[in-house]
């Protein structure tokens, strides 16, 4: 609350008239200098203090534009997220249409044999090297059984890249796409063939299979067995 000297000058005045003149003007002498170093103060001090105002409702407005910012990142966040899990899980769909029909994974160095059936490079010529110790006459293709021939299966390249390039935008750990395969070893073609009776059930429907049987000349259909529906495995 600012100060009303003129008014406490004049009570002063008025009261201290019983004082001797001289002590009277030396108090208004000390008096007006008080005030003039007061207003002096004052009109020094104002400024200042308007500029400390100015700077903290800017403080506040920065903090709430800092936390604005900080809530619009972190739904960014999420959402940028939310899309990396969809394309992972987009990716990790469209990687199981490039199996290997020899180990199940996914196509790795895929090579394409005249049939049309492709398998991981490393698959099909391990494959080709075990039938050439067998000494097989007619090699055939692990999926249809057609003759091979000695062609050897032919790269695709352009599938490599496009199988490396979705493994790459899904962010996806390659030891969990790709078959583990040392190359200095063979293939455990028994683990291989418990990961693809799980990866391939085939369901077989045998209902009753039956034989003719020719008594005095005339003949009769007896069922030999009957088989119920069952989940079997190639």
């Amino acid at each position: 609350m600012a100060l009303d000297f003129h008014r406490i000058y004049i009570l002063l005045d008025t009261g201290l008239l019983h004082f001797g003149l001289s002590n009277l003007l030396d108090f208004k002498a000390a008096w007006n200098a008080v005030g003039q170093s007061w207003y002096v103060l004052q009109s020094t001090l104002q400024p200042n203090l308007t500029l400390l105002e100015q700077e903290a409702t800017h403080e506040q407005k920065l903090e709430a534009e800092l936390a604005d910012a900080t809530k619009r990142a972190l739904h960014a966040h999420e959402l940028l997220q939310k899309t990396r899990d969809k394309l992972k899980a987009l990716c990790l769909t469209q990687l199981q249409c490039f199996s290997c029909g020899i180990c199940t994974f996914t196509l790795q160095n895929p090579h394409a044999l005249k049939c049309g059936h492709i398998y991981c490079e490393d698959c099909i010529m391990k494959y080709l090297d075990f039938q050439l110790l067998k000494r097989t006459k007619k090699v055939g293709c692990p999926t249809c059984r057609r003759e091979v021939g000695p062609d050897r299966p032919a790269a695709l390249l352009l599938l490599k890249e496009n199988i490396e390039q979705m493994v790459k935008d899904g962010d996806l750990n390659p030891k969990d796409v790709f078959t583990e395969v040392d190359p200095e070893k063979s293939l455990d073609w028994n683990k291989l063939e418990r990961h693809r009776r799980l990866q391939f059930p085939v369901r077989i429907e045998v209902t009753s299979i039956f034989y003719l049987i020719i008594v005095e000349g005339s003949t009769k259909m007896v069922r030999s067995a009957t088989f119920g529906l069952g989940d079997f495995t190639l």
